[in-house]
């Protein structure tokens, strides 16, 4: 399902990688104290997404 609406549809896809993205950086910055503000969270994802970058699926899809 993801191959055909990235053919089709990869705006739609973006902005679903996006808010999970969100999601993401919304659960780390609950989960560790020190990363309290969003920017410090996804700095950290970003961090992580050059790492590992088949940890989720989507990053793995992703161009951004």
């Amino acid at each position: 399902m993801i191959n055909y609406f990235g053919k089709m549809e990869t705006r739609s896809l973006e902005k679903l990688f996006r808010h999970l993205d969100c999601r993401i950086a919304k659960w780390v910055k609950n989960k560790f104290k020190r990363l309290n503000s969003y920017q410090k969270a996804f700095d950290w994802l970003r961090d992580i997404k050059s790492s590992y970058p088949n940890t989720f699926v989507h990053w793995s899809l992703s161009k951004i």
